[in-house]
């Protein structure tokens, strides 16, 4: 940390003083782009501020806190004649030697009690409103209320530390309020006056507001005048805005309205048609998630509910493909690729993208779907596997002379999606199967396990159970045969044991260390089954031999169940 000296902090005081309120004056909201705003005199006012006190402490009570207390300074508001911020020599509150939670409160409203003359200010009409800490710090606040109305810009700040001594305040505090005594408009007439200007369409536009009333202080030419007011907030869907609008209760003139929309908040919901389960069904839109959106300087990325929400304060372009952080679908036969989505987003609102046969494919809807699903799945069960945390590429090649698909140590190829007899690419299953021998690998390996999982029985059997777990049925594949809906490639619930129903190839064999698994299933839940076996492969159970890796299989899933070091 570093300290300043007393005269380095006046020094840095008095510099950042001049360069903040002298030499870059403010002069309200210099632009303004809705123009459906009212705004405040004072904010188009040029209100230049300085460290210059003369004026204000030639006033009595300041002289008297002065000399009480020590040299303050800070900076002046001219309308109230009150410090807006200052510091000085910390003053003790009496009978408060440390500050907590639980007297914090009491201490500040004894500082403002015992104060309350010198700062000019009349402690019966202010109203705590919060207290906070912050690294031994207080910071306490209160508005000030007038005939039990709250003053609206009105504020009394205390900056406390935790041996109870006051270092800085601030105040905008109205000593001399007047209000006309005339009688009040209705909160329904209220209501019209409030959207006067605007567009309003009641049928997507709406109000918000109650019949409390507060005083607005509107400050110009040196002086102050005093309204009461109705709050009205106006939630208009066109521009979007939302108008915070102070109507005066008298005689319905606005005040005050402006858009508390600074960046309008963009939403955007992606969808897509998908067949979520198998090839048999019908397609359905679901929401897309963990897609990039580019646009002009950001790549964003929609969240589980296909949404996308940031700020956007001016239309832009954005590019759209079927792709994301966990997935990229490539089709590898020129002239194929459909998945681009083109246009130019507005400011608010909300902006609906959907991912059809106009747009894309219907394997690459599917497949990236499936992909980022099971990613997001086995992130669920083992947060720190990181193996398969980067853009798997799914490949579509049409051409070809059997249709097939593989997992390569890096990404998923289907070939020959033009023969029409399969449908490996228009469901999960193939695509869950293929994964599952990422994450074979890729586990092992971050294990340690430099080849992965080398036993290819237990490579096809676990990747088989992979997608089994996932949509929750035995049957591997069912509906992928165009012209026998009701046929799979394999199931895992099967009778097939070791060593008698060995056949020496990889995927008929495989069904044996699945088929225990899917036992287990069923003996307990989908839940235990599915961590169990996730959780077996941090032994890294493997051999070339069948019947070996099979029995560390299942040694490991005992010491991966085994709760108390004991497996007697």
């Amino acid at each position: 940390m570093i300290k300043l000296s007393c005269l380095k902090q006046t020094v840095l005081f008095l510099f950042l003083l001049c360069n903040l309120f002298v030499w870059g004056s403010i002069s309200g909201i210099a632009e303004n782009s809705f123009n459906n705003e009212i705004l405040l005199p004072i904010q188009s006012e040029k209100y230049v501020l300085s460290g210059n006190n003369n004026d204000l402490l030639h006033k009595r009570e300041w002289d008297l806190f002065n000399e009480k207390y020590g040299k303050w300074t800070g900076i002046i508001n001219k309308y109230t004649g009150s410090m807006q911020r200052a510091f000085g020599n910390p003053v003790k509150i009496e009978g408060y030697d440390y500050i907590d939670k639980s007297n914090i409160a009491y201490a500040a409203n004894r500082f403002i009690r015992d104060n309350a003359d010198l700062l000019g200010i009349n402690h019966q009409n202010l109203e705590l409103i919060r207290t906070s800490n912050v690294d031994n710090k207080w910071y306490v606040s209160y508005i000030q209320t007038f005939n039990d109305i709250d003053v609206l810009l009105s504020e009394v700040e205390l900056r406390i530390s935790d041996r109870g001594y006051v270092f800085g305040f601030g105040m905008v505090y109205y000593s001399d309020i007047k209000l006309e005594d005339k009688p009040f408009i209705s909160i329904s007439d209220a209501f019209q006056y409030a959207t006067k200007g605007l567009k309003f369409n009641p049928d997507y536009d709406f109000i918000q507001t109650s019949e409390k009333k507060y005083i607005l202080p509107v400050k110009s030419n040196n002086k102050i005048n005093y309204h009461i007011v109705y709050s009205i907030q106006i939630h208009q869907s066109d521009e979007p805005a939302r108008y915070q609008t102070f109507v005066d209760a008298h005689n319905g003139d606005i005040l005050w309205r402006y858009n508390t929309i600074l960046n309008a908040q963009t939403e955007i919901n992606v969808k897509g048609k998908v067949k979520k389960h198998s090839p048999l069904e019908e397609f359905t839109v679901d929401n897309f998630e963990d897609l990039y959106l580019i646009n002009n300087k950001d790549t964003l990325k929609t969240d589980k509910n296909g949404n996308i929400k940031f700020e956007l304060n001016q239309a832009t372009d954005v590019n759209i493909t079927l792709e994301g952080p966990w997935c990229k679908v490539i089709i590898n036969d020129q002239g194929m690729t459909k998945n681009k989505y083109q246009g130019t987003l507005t400011p608010g609102g909300k902006h609906q993208i959907e991912w059809d046969d106009n747009n894309s494919h219907k394997f690459e809807r599917i497949l990236f779907y499936h992909t980022n699903k099971i990613h997001n799945w086995i992130k669920a069960i083992d947060p720190n596997f990181i193996g398969m945390d980067y853009q798997v590429k799914v490949n579509l090649r049409f051409q070809g002379s059997s249709a097939n698909a593989f997992w390569d140590g890096e990404a998923i190829t289907f070939i020959a999606l033009s023969n029409n007899q399969f449908k490996m690419a228009e469901g999960p299953a193939v695509v869950y199967h293929e994964y599952g021998h990422g994450i074979n690998q890729k586990l092992y390996q971050q294990l340690g396990a430099p080849y992965g999982m080398m036993n290819a029985a237990c490579n096809e059997g676990m990747a088989d159970l992979n997608a089994c777990f996932l949509l929750d049925e035995a049957e591997m594949g069912l509906g992928i045969f165009a012209s026998e809906p009701n046929r799979y490639i394999r199931t895992l619930d099967n009778k097939i044991i070791y060593p008698d129903s060995i056949r020496g190839e990889s995927h008929y064999d495989g069904q044996i260390l699945g088929g225990a698994f899917w036992d287990l299933r069923k003996m307990t839940s989908l839940e235990y089954a599915k961590r169990i076996s996730h959780f077996t492969k941090y032994g890294l159970p493997d051999d070339p031999n069948t019947g070996l890796a099979f029995s560390e299989w299942f040694f490991e899933t005992l010491i991966a169940d085994d709760d108390d070091g004991n497996l007697t």
